[in-house]
Parts: C-alpha cells; sequence; structure tokens
C-alpha cells in the first residue's frame, strides 16, 4: 500500500532523456527571447518568482526583467551562440547551464549562465538565471 501511495505523489515526468532536451530548448529560448526583446516569450517561460542577476551583479524581479526587454529598447544585437549546455535535474527542480558566445572574431565575449528550473506538473519554467562574463584569456 504504501508503494502505491508514494507512486501516486511522485510527478508524472517523462524520461530523463525527454526532460533533459526540454530543459536545453527552454534555456536557450530564454536567451532568444532576450536577444529578440520578446516579452510574450520570456513571460511564458518564467515562473512568477523569477529572478535575474543579470552580468552586472544586478538583481532583478521578473517584472523588471520583463520590462527591460520592451520592443521600443531593442538594438542591434552581436552573432549569439549557446554552447555547452549541461542539465541537472532533482525531482521537480532542475539547473541548466550553458555558454554564450556573443560576437564574431577578436571582438568576441563568452558569459556563462545557470539557470534553474521548476517542472510545475505540466511543464517546466524558469526561476532564477544568473549571467557572469568569462575574462578574456591572458596574454602569453
Amino acid at each position: 500500500m504504501s508503494l502505491l501511495l508514494l507512486g501516486a505523489c511522485t510527478s508524472l515526468l517523462e524520461p530523463y532523456p525527454a526532460q533533459e532536451q526540454a530543459l536545453k530548448t527552454l534555456a536557450h529560448g530564454y536567451v532568444a527571447a532576450q536577444f529578440a526583446f520578446d516579452q510574450a516569450a520570456i513571460a511564458r517561460m518564467t515562473a512568477p518568482q523569477f529572478v535575474e542577476v543579470s552580468p552586472k551583479g544586478e538583481v532583478d524581479e521578473r517584472q523588471a526583467v520583463i520590462g527591460f526587454y520592451a520592443a521600443d529598447r531593442k538594438t542591434a544585437a552581436p552573432p549569439l551562440a549557446v554552447l555547452d549546455q549541461k542539465v541537472r535535474v532533482s525531482g521537480s527542480t532542475a539547473v541548466i547551464t550553458q555558454t554564450l558566445e556573443l560576437g564574431a572574431g577578436p571582438r568576441r565575449m563568452r558569459m556563462t549562465q545557470a539557470l534553474s528550473a521548476h517542472w510545475d506538473g505540466e511543464r517546466w519554467q524558469l526561476t532564477s538565471s544568473q549571467t557572469t562574463p568569462v575574462p578574456p584569456p591572458k596574454a602569453p
């Protein structure tokens, strides 16, 4: 009986490879929505309690993050690549890390991003994001 109750209480998540791909897609989509200044997409992907630590170290609540990406603030963005995504899932919580590469050639910049997500019973939603610039390599 206790095993039956335990089974009824567990989340009906898909097998890990499907979760991993969904989370990678969510993390990549979040960055793409930021670069496109797509407020509706950012709102869909983030949970009400979402908080972001920007590359400048500023802490912003969800509404401030969404507000920052107003269409009238959009500027030309450098080329973007999302690299080295890694996912760790523990129950209904996940952490995604990825490297963002912006620009090209000598002006290329890299940042490491960590995102947390929560399974709300129907879908994964981001609960936090922290983006940290990676210092350029030291000259020999």
